[in-house]
């Protein structure tokens, strides 16, 4: 929508061009708004219909990579679209932080220099 020219602020963008991804898109939408209660009993506990219980750490582990990873994967994006200068995608501040991001995923597993 943004490449595009028509994402409206304020709204959701639509990921028509990721469908691959557009199911878990969906179950993550709804366990940040909590309305996917199944899903939601998963972060939480095994136990369903109850949210004051023990964080399942795993998979609160994944969904920060995740996060981490979009956020990487978005900044990469928007700079190519907006870049800092006429040669340089990044400020020198974007490019520490972009690195530390690398850092924590490169950490966590989520993501292998080669």
């Amino acid at each position: 929508g943004i490449r595009q020219g028509h994402q409206k602020n304020g709204h959701t963008p639509r990921i028509k061009a990721l469908k691959h991804v557009a199911g878990y898109y969906s179950q993550l939408t709804g366990l940040a708004h909590l309305s996917e209660h199944n899903l939601l009993s998963h972060v939480v506990s095994e136990k369903i219909g109850n949210i004051d219980h023990t964080l399942n750490a795993e998979f609160a582990h994944c969904l920060f990579g995740l996060h981490v990873l979009a956020l990487v994967g978005v900044t990469s994006d928007i700079a190519e679209l907006r870049p800092f200068s006429e040669s340089e995608y990044f400020s020198e501040d974007e490019k520490w932080w972009l690195d530390a991001a690398c850092g924590v995923l490169v950490e966590a597993g989520f993501m292998v220099v080669a």
